[in-house]
């Protein structure tokens, strides 16, 4: 050995011996204590998704900063976290990044003019809005996960509160649009298309002004309410104390403040999601019957979809809204879909590019002059533009095999928690398939939330039992396990 390999071998070692401290310090209980504040703190201020943002060209929620600094803090935790995660669903993950990303470097990135939020770099936008979607998903887990089941209640805890106090200031909007009160209106971000900018939103129960709260559109608060009521029953449910007499309020206050948005996408989220909850229960518990009476109702409500969009008014009665209204709502969305359908028929692998649905709809159907972006009015149709086939298939891998994973737990162990964060996340989801272009942070987050509880209920499998009568250790072990 030379003199001067023998100089670089020492430097080497130093080198490594410092960025080993560096990542123990950074994996320190100081700071996952940190990133679980700020994470909790974010879970709890998701209904800000209008109020209280920042505007750089792009709108910067208050839960999507402080979960990036919760990521900044928690990296080990969250490397923790993917590495916790079942093999396919880290390949369903990854897949669905690569084909992002190599859709973005293929894509036909077309951009209206005048309108700086769909210009040439929005597609890096939604890729690092995968990235933070994904990285909130490890997080969650690793911090949240691979411990006792009540690691994970603080967590339902601060979901159930935002929904509480969204649901509380949604009331008082009811009123306050009705009375002239003040702060009626809190929201400082502009809707890109001007639809719901400082305008009404159409009339609901009783003829007063629908409410949308900390939100765009009356939907959007609607499917936020729609996933946060399963958590707000099960703390109702799990709580004690004061703490219990507040949430079971709770409880009312949302399904109230759900009801006054009069938005049919949001109450059908809330039922197919009861629906399909009640059946994973139903097998867990052996309730035959139950379970087919659920299967039953999960196919006519699949049948009655078809009707619905073909004679809209049959929900007037059920919303408040006029059948006129809601005739003009359903062909929106219809329009949409089958243009959808229409684009994504002319790059039907890798689509034209991340964030492309609304630029390609708005030129197909106000004409290549257009500035306003035109909503694909769901995840589906817009991943089929945006990424095409493949995208979608790894979202399908991704969504379904989480849900489907969740399941399997919940029929091995079923839990009053697992129940409500199954359920959460079904109704979150559902909705995004009625409604906007992006999985929001709050279905990224019940998505961490529901795989975390599955790698508490995995580590519970596979923990070593003592009997209470003499006799040899049973070992019991997870599905899989070697």
């Amino acid at each position: 050995m030379t003199a001067g390999e023998a100089n670089v071998a020492p430097a080497a070692s130093r080198t490594s011996g410092r960025l080993v401290a560096i990542w123990k310090l950074w994996g320190s209980r100081r700071f996952e204590a940190a990133a679980r504040a700020l994470a909790l703190a974010a879970a709890f201020l998701l209904f800000l998704d209008a109020a209280g943002t920042i505007q750089v060209v792009y709108t910067l929620r208050p839960s999507f900063l402080l979960f990036g600094l919760a990521l900044a803090l928690g990296a080990p935790a969250a490397v923790r976290g993917w590495l916790s995660l079942a093999p396919w669903i880290r390949w369903a993950a990854a897949g669905l990044l690569v084909v992002h990303v190599l859709a973005a470097a293929f894509g036909d990135q077309a951009t209206l003019t005048g309108n700086t939020r769909v210009g040439s770099y929005r597609d890096l936008v939604y890729i690092v809005d995968i990235v933070m979607g994904l990285g909130v998903v490890a997080l969650l887990v690793g911090l949240f996960g691979n411990g006792p089941a009540g690691r994970v209640r603080p967590l339902v805890v601060a979901l159930a509160a935002g929904g509480v106090v969204a649901g509380t200031y949604a009331l008082y909007q009811w009123f306050a649009q009705r009375y002239g009160l003040p702060l009626s209106h809190v929201n400082n971000t502009l809707d890109s298309n001007g639809v719901t900018s400082d305008g009404l939103q159409g009339p609901g129960l009783f003829g007063w002004e629908r409410i949308r709260g900390t939100f765009l559109e009356p939907h959007f608060l609607a499917a936020y309410l729609a996933a946060m009521a399963p958590a707000v029953v099960a703390v109702a449910v799990i709580a004690r104390g004061r703490q219990r007499r507040a949430f079971s309020l709770g409880v009312c206050v949302v399904l109230t403040a759900l009801m006054l948005t009069a938005s049919a996408p949001g109450l059908a989220a809330l039922g197919a999601g009861a629906v399909v909850t009640l059946a994973v229960i139903a097998v867990a518990h052996g309730r035959v019957r139950v379970a087919m009476l659920a299967g039953a109702m999960v196919a006519a409500m699949a049948i009655s979809v078809p009707v619905v969009f073909a004679a809209p008014q049959v929900l007037a009665s059920a919303t408040g809204r006029s059948a006129e209204e809601l005739r003009v709502t359903t062909r929106f969305r219809q329009t949409a879909w089958r243009t959808s359908i229409d684009i994504w028929s002319r790059r039907p692998a890798f689509g034209h590019g991340p964030g492309q649905s609304s630029v390609q709809l708005a030129r197909d159907l106000a004409g290549p002059d257009s500035n306003l972006p035109l909503s694909a009015q769901g995840l589906w149709a817009a991943t089929l533009i945006d990424t095409g086939a493949l995208g979608l298939a790894f979202w399908v891998m991704l969504l379904g095999g989480a849900l489907v994973l969740a399941s399997h737990r919940m029929v091995r162990e079923p839990t009053p928690l697992g129940a409500a964060v199954l359920f959460a996340l079904t109704a979150a989801l559902l909705s995004s398939q009625m409604a906007g272009d992006r999985l929001g942070l709050g279905a990224w987050s019940l998505l961490g939330l529901l795989l975390a509880m599955t790698t508490v209920a995995a580590r519970r499998a596979d923990r070593v039992e003592v009997p209470r009568e003499p006799g040899p250790i049973v070992e019991r072990r997870a599905v899989g396990a070697s």
